[in-house]
């Protein structure tokens, strides 16, 4: 560190040899130089600011995403490890996608992508051919048993509203036996209670004998 100096007169005691024209005594003082700035413009550098995750980044790095550890890392899909990214911000995702074990992670990611890709259309097709059998049945049932067409929306609705779990419809067991009595000892009531609540609300006719011609 360099110093400088400075002049500081001091008295000299009088005595019988010395003139008035002796000269004054100067002595130094070593002072320490003031700090220089560390930009060197007169400015004092300020701590540097950490970056932190941008959602753009991910336009670009196809296997970034948020890490859950904080707003000062990245989380990369393909080797399952979060990044660094507050010193070097998205220099450390390039880094990171130049090391050996990303390269190697991504390549056997691309691989199993191209075979789920092919699975999922053969499933897809599966599907569909699945799909297409099960109309034909259906229609098939409403022709066989002289169902009005007009009720396939009816069933349909009923169908998916209470069988779309397929465990469900795999422990729905309901035959002619089972069908009979719901509908006599369950609906049947039902049904009396619903017609004589309309009966109370509005007049109505009974016929008793068999003379009159109901069509008309």
């Amino acid at each position: 560190m360099s110093s400088s100096f400075q002049a500081v007169p001091v008295a000299v005691p009088s005595t019988s040899s010395a003139s008035e024209e002796d000269p004054v005594i100067i002595i130094t003082h070593e002072q320490p130089e003031a700090e220089t700035p560390k930009d060197g413009k007169g400015h004092v550098d300020k701590k540097r600011r950490l970056s932190s995750f941008q959602a753009a980044w991910k336009m670009s790095f196809d296997w970034l995403s948020e890490s859950k550890v904080g707003q000062g890392y990245a989380f990369c899909k393909v080797c399952h490890c979060n990044i660094s990214i507050g010193h070097g911000g998205r220099h450390d995702l390039h880094r990171h996608m130049e090391t050996e074990k990303h390269k190697i992670n991504a390549k056997q990611a691309s691989g199993r992508k191209v075979t789920d890709m092919f699975a999922t259309q053969a499933r897809q097709a599966n599907i569909a051919q699945k799909v297409i059998s099960a109309e034909v049945d259906f229609i098939f049932t409403l022709a066989e048993y002289n169902l009005p067409f007009s009720a396939a929306d009816h069933l349909l609705k009923h169908m998916k509203k209470h069988y779309g779990d397929h465990e469900v419809l795999k422990k729905v067991s309901c035959g002619v036996t089972k069908s009979a009595c719901i509908t006599r000892d369950v609906l049947g009531p039902k049904y009396q209670e619903d017609a004589a609540a309309v009966c109370r609300k509005q007049p109505y006719c009974i016929y008793l004998d068999q003379s009159t011609d109901m069509g008309g």
